[in-house]
């Protein structure tokens, strides 16, 4: 059965609803217990529950227009796994991720203040009223499981932020693990491929022509004209320069090897990859401003994530986070939400889901958007 969901507006939560029989839920129950030098903590079944309904709703909403009403018991990545299990494990590890920021909170100057409070208060207000009963029973939504989520993602978001900060100062990026090179190429290929994705190799006759096809385009001295005379579209691919030709994923190994050895405007002989097909590259730019301006910012990004996820690592070596498997278990994904009628117009409605359907992560953010200025006055910077 599917079962309707309002929005909030105030901290962009997103709250669902439904109304079928949940499994036996003890809220006080004790999910997960936490060691860490000495002390002890807990995390309830009650919230752990109502975060991971939550976090299906999420799901359901943005999948379920295109999935079928059976996608939690599918085994959807292809790991092995239902979609329920792995989904699962992804909110029992941002609820890691989450208390140890909080944890740490301290140690990166982020105290929320009264006016943050008051926010997040307000918006779990708004969270329960603005659902059914019988739906906010059954996600086992109360006003204090939504404030406690709304806090724990409030001081993740601020952690991360300072951690990254404290990460452009640590990064360094060489160039050559950013200098991009760009060619363009053709492919001819040997084989084709129908619509249920059946692939047939091409005659000896064919593929003799095609041969002959990329031999005149290696030869030409205009690429671009040859290319067009051939009846053909050539294509741009940009690479790193210094780097191992084996490494590359975006290319065959042989293609990446030879634009390597050429010169700005140089034509390349006939490249033949088994089992793919023919191609010729013309050299556009052995260095690549743009192209290369676009990596740094990639590389860069991809420092900054390893840095905090680095010092995450760290902070799960230093605690014992022991989850009770079987309270786990009675977490079901037996219902399926969807969007809850409004005054709103389809247009706007659907475009709603939409955003209320990205990742944790983003959802964290933007939960947290209402009350950045605040926050930030109410904090103090240790570094």
């Amino acid at each position: 059965m599917k079962n309707n969901f309002a929005r909030l507006g105030a901290c962009a939560i997103a709250a669902a609803v439904l109304f079928t029989g949940c499994g036996a839920i003890n809220p006080d129950a004790k999910l997960v217990e936490i060691t860490n030098d000495g002390t002890t903590d807990s995390i309830s079944l009650g919230y752990g529950n109502f975060v991971a309904r939550y976090t299906q709703a999420l799901y359901d909403t943005y999948y379920g227009t295109y999935l079928s009403d059976d996608m939690w018991s599918e085994d959807l990545y292809g790991n092995g796994n239902t979609m329920e299990v792995d989904t699962k494990q992804e909110v029992m590890d941002g609820m890691e991720e989450e208390y140890l920021c909080k944890l740490h909170a301290e140690d990166y100057g982020v105290v929320l203040g009264d006016d943050v409070t008051e926010e997040v208060e307000t918006a779990a207000e708004a969270f329960m009223s603005d659902n059914e009963k019988d739906a906010l029973e059954e996600m086992g939504a109360t006003q204090e499981y939504v404030a406690e989520l709304l806090t724990y993602r409030t001081y993740a978001a601020k952690v991360r932020e300072k951690i990254e900060e404290e990460a452009e100062g640590k990064i360094e990026i060489s160039d050559d693990e950013i200098n991009q090179s760009t060619f363009s190429y053709v492919k001819l290929e040997t084989s084709t491929t129908d619509d249920e994705g059946n692939t047939t190799e091409l005659s000896a006759e064919e593929i003799s022509a095609l041969a002959q096809t990329a031999y005149y385009i290696s030869k030409s001295s205009d690429f671009d004209a040859a290319v067009e005379a051939a009846g053909l579209t050539a294509s741009t691919q940009s690479f790193t320069t210094a780097e191992d030709p084996a490494e590359d994923e975006s290319m065959a190994e042989d293609i990446i090897a030879t634009a390597q050895g050429l010169s700005e405007g140089e034509i390349s002989n006939v490249i033949e990859v088994e089992g793919d097909g023919y191609y010729v590259l013309r050299m556009d730019k052995t260095f690549d401003e743009e192209a290369t301006a676009e990596k740094k910012t990639e590389v860069h990004d991809e420092k900054v994530d390893e840095y905090y996820e680095s010092i995450l690592e760290e902070w799960k070596a230093a605690i014992t986070w022991t989850v009770d498997e079987k309270q786990w278990e009675k977490v079901t994904y037996d219902t399926l939400f969807t969007a809850a009628e409004s005054e709103e117009t389809t247009e706007d409605a659907s475009t709603e889901t939409e955003e209320a359907t990205e990742d944790t992560s983003t959802e964290s953010e933007e939960s947290t958007e209402t009350a950045e200025d605040t926050t930030e006055e109410a904090s103090t910077d240790n570094q």
